[in-house]
């Protein structure tokens, strides 16, 4: 187990998105929210793959796992460790690669361990301190996120110019052309001219005819992503609601995404997340929603893949909503996934 975290398999399901966890390798799993909090320890000397029953003779404890920082794709951006300091005083964050840690068995306590990193005293207390303020940009005011009514009056207008764009340089090049012409050949170079004039025009006029039809494809697509549902099923992975925008989370946490609330292809709520998992990779391959019951009475658990998920962000508020593409009775028709 020494040197890499278990890895995640990459599962498919016979009902959409959702995995079958009869086929899910879950004794090969770990769940993120299992690193937090624990003691790091580190040491000078290589660390093996032979299980310890405690910590090595030379090994210090420095700290602990503070959080795990995670991109909008799911790759694990590093792992924040806070380190040093005497209950919680002068403690620091420093950020370090999930591959620097290594997962050491614990052959006393079956499915424990310990984490080791590699360094030495110099190099601790010359790490960089990790700035927190740079984790959550996307629900900042500078975030790219971007509403998808806003998203697409932006692209009509970029289409627009680049048609005008278009039929222009080709009225000039056509001008161009009868110039050439009606130099070389003097005595035609009145028709060279309107024959130019009217290539000119036809043109001008198919580039005006562009420039309608990409403006009517815009309004079409700005009207289908305004619409209310009113009850109506819609598509999860593209519905933003009235007040929300699509988070671009270039940084997120697990513990961010922990507990955010689900709604289903009706715009109603269905339940949480209640745990996220990581892969190998570092990526989040998974998380698992609970899903229906009363008071955490008759939940299903279910697994979805992180990338079947619709993020949206309140429009100036804290309130993480997601989304998917299923209404509450398929959540709930799907297999239950074993905690």
């Amino acid at each position: 187990m020494a040197g890499t975290f278990p890895a995640f398999a990459e599962q498919h399901s016979m009902s959409g998105p959702f995995v079958d966890s009869s086929a899910m390798e879950t004794t090969a799993d770990l769940r993120a929210s299992r690193l937090i909090g624990m003691s790091v320890y580190s040491t000078e000397e290589e660390v093996g793959d032979e299980g310890m029953v405690d910590a090595g003779d030379n090994w210090e404890r420095i700290g602990e796992i503070n959080d795990v920082i995670l991109s909008r794709s799911g790759d694990m951006e590093a792992v924040l460790l806070d380190i040093g300091g005497f209950l919680g005083i002068g403690e620091r964050t420093v950020a370090v690669n999930l591959s620097d840690l290594k997962l050491v068995s614990d052959t006393d306590a079956a499915g424990d361990f310990f984490v080791v990193v590699t360094s030495n005293r110099e190099t601790l207390e010359n790490a960089p301190e990790f700035d927190t303020d740079l984790i959550g940009a996307w629900n900042s005011a500078e975030r790219s996120s971007e509403n998808p009514s806003d998203m697409a009056e932006k692209t009509t207008e970029k289409t627009a110019a680049a048609v005008e764009g278009a039929a222009t340089e080709a009225g000039e090049n056509a001008e161009g052309a009868v110039v050439a012409t009606g130099a070389a050949l003097n005595e035609a170079g009145d028709e060279v001219a309107e024959a130019g004039d009217e290539v000119a025009e036809s043109a001008e006029a198919a580039g005006q005819e562009m420039e309608q039809e990409a403006n009517e494809m815009a309004v079409e697509t700005d009207t289908e992503m305004a619409a209310e549902t009113d009850g109506e099923i819609v598509d999860g992975m593209t519905y933003s609601p009235e007040g929300y925008m699509a988070v671009d989370a270039t940084t997120m946490t697990a513990e961010q995404i922990d507990g955010a609330a689900v709604y289903d292809g009706r715009d109603e709520r269905v339940g949480e997340i209640s745990e996220v998992i990581v892969s190998e990779d570092g990526k989040i391959s998974n998380v698992i929603l609970d899903v229906g019951g009363f008071l955490g009475i008759g939940e299903k658990h279910v697994s979805m893949p992180f990338d079947q998920l619709n993020l949206q962000q309140e429009d100036g508020g804290d309130d993480l909503r997601v989304y998917v593409s299923a209404t509450k009775e398929e959540l709930e028709g799907m297999q239950d996934y074993e905690k």
